[in-house]
């Protein structure tokens, strides 16, 4: 969240690289605390927790990507002129999650969710015209480093109590930006969201494991055993007995599930 760290880097880039293809923008900091304090009522939580999720979340987001335009159109323009290309064209991928659509652990937090969307959204119309494409991704339920610290710690049951069964690696989300990154085609999702488990069935790929393709949070595969089964109804039904049916937007944007 330092702006002149954030611009010292890209100079950086720049002056040792010459060019820039890509950026992710995937920050975000819980509050101090823990994760149990990210549950609470806007007027019972401290202004920190917005001050967290907006400044090392939201603004981050569109620091880095204002500082690496520059650099990425210019690296646009050399593209126009070879062939040698991984890429398209400049790609910058937004980190959000469905808690930019539906309620999400408190307020602040579905904000700035919504706020990295419409980032993604009225960027890409700016650089319509340039051929950059930008677009937000929403992972699922990921089971990064912090979050397996929580189980072993008994904290994830206690503050957040959702099943990991259906849970996303931090790669899978990794797959689905290379997929969409390298898409001659993805100026049609450009200041667009997606879902990353639905990424997964659209260019066929799997979670690191080489076998399993999370379904969408907003499937009846992840819904039904997180939110509506007891632990010994979900050991009791097998996965492959719940449809993959997809709820509309407009229902998961109706409140929390």
């Amino acid at each position: 969240a330092q702006d002149d760290q954030v611009k010292a880097l890209f100079q950086q880039v720049e002056n040792e690289q010459g060019r820039l293809d890509i950026l992710v923008n995937n920050a975000f900091r819980i509050p101090a605390g823990g994760p149990k304090k990210l549950f609470g009522k806007f007027w019972e939580q401290d202004i920190s927790v917005w001050d967290n999720v907006h400044t090392v979340g939201l603004r981050s987001h569109y620091v880095a990507t204002a500082y690496a335009m520059p650099l990425m159109l210019k690296s646009r323009a050399s593209t126009s002129s070879t062939s040698n290309n991984l890429l398209p064209r400049p790609f910058v991928a937004m980190i959000s999650s469905f808690g930019g659509l539906t309620y999400t652990f408190n307020v602040a937090y579905g904000v700035a969710k919504a706020g990295v969307d419409r980032l993604a959204k009225d960027m890409a119309t700016e650089l319509a015209n340039d051929d950059v494409c930008v677009t937000s991704f929403w992972p699922g339920l990921v089971l990064t480093e912090n979050t397996q610290r929580l189980v072993d710690s008994g904290e994830w049951e206690e503050t957040v109590g959702l099943d990991l069964t259906n849970a996303e690696s931090p790669e899978f989300t990794g797959r689905a930006i290379v997929a969409v990154a390298t898409d001659p085609a993805n100026d049609k999702k450009s200041g667009t969201y997606q879902v990353v488990a639905e990424l997964a069935q659209e260019y066929e790929f799997t979670d690191v494991d080489g076998i399993t393709t999370p379904p969408s949070i907003r499937s009846l595969k992840f819904l039904l055993p997180a939110y509506g089964m007891t632990s010994e109804q979900r050991e009791q039904v097998p996965s492959w007995m719940i449809p993959d049916w997809k709820l509309p937007f407009w229902v998961m944007a109706s409140g929390r599930p």
